[in-house]
Parts: structure tokens; C-alpha cells; sequence
């Protein structure tokens, strides 16, 4: 038995209305939006799990940091609310939303 004290890691708490999206933090880029009525800086980013590249507006809110088991990786949890397409207004250009 070890006299090693430990400490018990509070349980992950999602703020309200802030839903996650984990992204591979070696892949968050800046860029610029090529929107031709939007032209606004973004930051791109690998979705973990599709590999999808999604874009965000500049300095989205990170939640929590984690890491891949395996790995290592880094994986940053991001508020889905900051993603660009919700806020560029030729989000339907680049992708269209369903009926």
C-alpha cells in the first residue's frame, strides 16, 4: 500500500448551452474565411472521430483538454457554438443546411 495521497478529479461539467466538438489540437489553424461577403480571419481544426476539417471563428472557447489513448494526442474540446458557419453569412456556399 502506498502513502502516495491521491485526489479524485472533479466529473467534467458542460456549461449550458455549450455542446463540445473535440478537435486534434495539432491541427487548429489560422486562416481566412474565402467567403465572398464574409472575408472574416477563422481558425481551422481535425474533428476527432471523422476527420472532418471544420471551421471556427477566431479563439473558440476551449472547454476542457484531453488526450487520445494510444496515442497521446492532444484533443482540445471546443464550444460547437463557435463554429463559422453558423456565423458567415455564405455558410449555404460552403455548406448547405438540410430541409
Amino acid at each position: 500500500m502506498s502513502d502516495i495521497p491521491f485526489t479524485l478529479t472533479p466529473p467534467e461539467v458542460t456549461p449550458p448551452n455549450q455542446r463540445p466538438i473535440a478537435v486534434y489540437a495539432d491541427t487548429r489553424q489560422r486562416a481566412t474565411c474565402t467567403g465572398r461577403s464574409c472575408g472574416a480571419p477563422i481558425e481551422w481544426a481535425e474533428v476527432v472521430g471523422t476527420g472532418a476539417r471544420m471551421p471556427f471563428d477566431p479563439n473558440p472557447e476551449l472547454l476542457r483538454t484531453t488526450h487520445e489513448l494510444g496515442t497521446m494526442r492532444r484533443v482540445d474540446h471546443l464550444a460547437l457554438a463557435a463554429n463559422h458557419w453558423r456565423t458567415c453569412p455564405d455558410a449555404n456556399r460552403f455548406h448547405p443546411r438540410k430541409p
